[in-house]
Formats: C-alpha cells, structure tokens, sequence
C-alpha cells in the first residue's frame, strides 16, 4: 500500500496541504481538480521530484530518505510538458533503463527489447529515428508514456496523459495503462486528468484536489457524482 500523510509542499505562493490517503496495490485511482489546485505538485512530490515535508511510504517503508535513482525504480512520472534536447526518439525511450544502469554500464539487449516493445505498443516503430523535437503534442505525449513504460515503475504517476491525443490514441493510452496492470498486478496507477470519463470503467479510488487542499477521496462510486463535481468545478 501507498501512504501518503502530513505532506506539506510550498511552491512560490502556492501551499499543498494533505492530512493523509492511501492506494491499494492492483488499483487505478484518479486526481480531479481545477488548474491550480495541486494535482502536478503531489504527482511531482510522489516522484521525490519536488521538495516535501511528511512522510510517503511503500509497504511500511519511508520513500523519503531514498535515492533518485532507486525512487525512479519505484515511480515512473509522466510529466505534461518536457524540454526536449536533439535527441533520436529510441535514445529518448532508452533513458527509461537509466534507473538499472551504473555509473559504467551500458543498456543490454534486454534493455533495448523493452524499448522495441514499447515503440510497437505506442505504434512509434516510424519515429525512431525522428529528433523528438520536431514531433507534434500528440507525437510526443505517445513517446513519453512509452518511456514511463520501458521504466517499468511499481507506480505510474500519469499527468493528462490523454492530453493532445485524438480519439483513437486515447483509447490506445487506456488499453495499455489497463494492460500495463494486468502484467504487473501490484502495480499502482495514479492519473491525474480533466478527462474522467476515459478511465472511469475500471478507476477504484477518486481523490479531489481544491486550493491545495484534499476536496474528497475516496471508493468512486462515493465520491464521484454531480453534487461533488459541481461544488469541485464552481459550476452552477
């Protein structure tokens, strides 16, 4: 199980404050909110990205205290924007082994298959070698969920992975993110999104997110209906 309690961030201005929650192993659990309201934050603060006071646990065992590399075995993030260098779009998917590597190592062939599997996953065997700096939104949003993939995290941190992505993509998105828990049933999915509608099938548990402070959490069948939505969104 994943706990998260008393976690504190401050960002500029903005203040992120989570009394407590919890994710089951094997689920997929969604982060709703208006813009501002925190859902990148606690993604970034998950991924030991961003500095945080409070305590993040795995099984019983404090995360805050572990290295970069070895968190990055634990939490794969996806992020909703990237700066890119020149880069091949295969040498962009390989950094996702960077977590499994030494300081002299280089990537094994088991390390490049997971990066071949992952571009026929996403349908990017075309772009390969295309500079992912000429690739359009949706282009790229396909190749960084596929670098989260070749990751192989015990925890996806997806942040609007469906963003720019035409219908027929975010059904592909979903498919795998599905599929992705079913070869890795211990697995947690946590995606934070403005599209609700797209995972609602098969989510367990809804966290809402409102001024930096927790809205609702809980199963979705509890906490995900109109009344909730209305009062998370201001909406008349």
């Amino acid at each position: 199980m994943l706990e998260v309690k008393n976690l504190k961030v401050k960002r500029g201005n903005f203040n992120l404050n989570i009394d407590k929650f919890y994710l089951k192993p094997g689920s997929i659990n969604l982060v709703l909110g208006p813009n501002g309201g925190g859902k990148t934050t606690l993604l970034k603060s998950l991924a030991g990205l961003i500095d945080y006071r409070g305590e993040i646990s795995l099984e019983g065992k404090k995360l805050d205290d572990i290295n970069f590399k070895d968190r990055a075995k634990i939490f794969g993030y996806l992020s909703q924007g990237i700066y890119l260098s020149e880069l091949f779009v295969r040498d962009f998917l390989i950094l996702g082994r960077f977590p499994y590597t030494s300081l002299m190592s280089r990537y094994t062939k088991s390390d490049w298959d997971k990066v071949y599997k992952a571009s026929e996953i996403f349908d990017l065997g075309e772009y390969l070698y295309r500079d992912v700096t000429t690739l359009s939104q949706g282009e790229l949003q396909r190749v960084m969920l596929a670098k989260v993939f070749v990751q192989e995290p015990d925890i996806l941190l997806l942040d609007e992975p469906t963003t720019a992505l035409d219908i027929g993509f975010k059904e592909l998105v979903k498919k795998q993110i599905y599929k992705y828990l079913e070869l890795r049933p211990e697995s947690i999915v946590v995606i934070s999104t403005h599209e609700p509608s797209v995972f609602m099938d098969k989510t367990d548990m809804v966290l809402m997110l409102k001024h930096g402070k927790v809205f609702g959490f809980g199963e979705k069948n509890k906490v995900y209906n109109e009344a909730n939505i209305k009062k998370l969104f201001n909406l008349s």
